[in-house]
């Protein structure tokens, strides 16, 4: 009975990843092991890809700096150091054009009233722009138990939008929006979610948003990626729901042309984060 069940989920893994992913509501995706991220990068938060190289942030208490990754070998090539900031609680990173955006939104307590969203140019880096961030919905700062944290973040021409993560209702997110001129989150969506959203990525060319989701309470742990399409309203349609098969933290994706999606997992006691190589077709 063991070896039949083995075989069947052979079967299903083998029969998962040579489909196209369209083909199925939910796929299970085997993911291939890349990299250790360098020691720089012992709680990596957010990647981004960006002409030729990866940028990377970590999470918050560390150091106010992005590490440029090679996509060669994914060695460290170089540190962008913004003097200017500090990194409270840095949980995404996002590009549009050569401008940098770096979500500092985590927000575990709740009690958070200085939410913000630096950018600067990545040719002057001593320059950088802050806006102000607020949930138009939150009146207490004091519960235990809330619906006003974040760790994912996408940019839609003048438009931010962001995937909450719960303690109030921890199978829902909430995807609140605001313009980059404005600063005001108010929700236009919430959706089921199989885990905790912990970064998004917009591929502008397919119109669709990946949501990386993971649950770190399970053994093993279990992630997602959910492939979500949007109505003229910004109305939520989960067209898949890909399900990654490796015992990590995932914290972070990105997608290089010709390449595929790329996750960045979180440091884990002795050993260190890690890159894994998610190859989706059809992209």
């Amino acid at each position: 009975m063991l070896r039949l069940s083995w075989i069947l989920f052979a079967s299903m893994l083998l029969l998962a990843n040579a489909c196209h992913f369209e083909r199925s509501k939910s796929l299970l995706y085997d993911v291939s092991f890349l990299a250790d991220l360098p020691v720089e990068l012992n709680e990596c938060s957010g990647l981004a890809y960006h002409d030729g190289f990866i940028y990377a942030i970590n999470d918050g208490n560390n150091a106010a700096n992005i590490y440029v990754l090679d996509v060669i070998d994914f060695t460290l090539t170089n540190t962008i150091e913004l003097s200017s900031i500090s990194n409270r609680d840095w949980e995404a990173l996002s590009f549009r054009d050569n401008r940098v955006y770096i979500g500092d939104i985590g927000n575990n307590a709740g009690k958070r009233m200085d939410l913000k969203l630096y950018s600067f140019n990545l040719n002057n880096p001593s320059s950088v722009e802050s806006l102000p961030l607020n949930y138009a919905d939150q009146i207490s700062f004091s519960d235990t138990f809330h619906n006003y944290d974040c760790e994912s973040i996408v940019l839609m021409g003048n438009m931010l939008f962001m995937f909450t993560k719960h303690t109030k209702d921890i199978n829902e997110t909430k995807m609140y929006q605001t313009r980059l001129t404005n600063g005001e989150l108010s929700i236009v969506d919430k959706f089921a979610v199989p885990a905790v959203p912990t970064d998004a990525y917009y591929h502008k060319r397919s119109n669709e948003v990946f949501l990386l989701c993971n649950d770190d309470s399970l053994t093993p742990k279990e992630s997602y990626v959910l492939v979500l399409a949007f109505d003229e309203n910004f109305s939520v349609e989960i067209k898949h729901q890909l399900i990654i098969s490796v015992d990590d933290d995932l914290e972070a994706i990105c997608y290089i042309d010709d390449f595929g999606f790329v996750l960045a997992s979180e440091k884990e006691d002795a050993s260190g984060g890690k890159l894994y190589h998610l190859d989706i077709k059809g992209y």
